[in-house]
């Protein structure tokens, strides 16, 4: 299960290695004055936007590594009935 830590001013999700090889990613490692919102979404699949890119996507069930958008990417790590890691950059 992913893990979240703040050192110094960023902020560090740190993946199992089975979340590694499902994101093709490695830890995810972002400026905490970069972090604009942070709400609960009861519906996990409606936090998922842009276009799949790398990683695995299987709607419904798991959706893991980056999403890319107009204004960037995201890095995603959502599972049914289990975690949710959703970070934009």
């Amino acid at each position: 299960m992913a893990r979240l830590a703040v050192e110094g001013t960023d902020i560090v999700v740190r993946l199992s290695w089975r979340e590694k090889a499902l994101a093709h990613h490695r830890n995810v490692r972002v400026p905490v004055s970069a972090l604009r919102q942070v709400h609960i979404e009861p519906d996990w699949w409606r936090a998922l936007r842009g276009e799949h890119d790398r990683g695995i996507c299987i709607p419904g069930q798991v959706c893991a590594g980056v999403r890319h958008l107009r204004a960037g990417q995201d890095f995603t790590l959502v599972r049914a009935g289990g975690w949710l890691s959703h970070f934009r950059a």
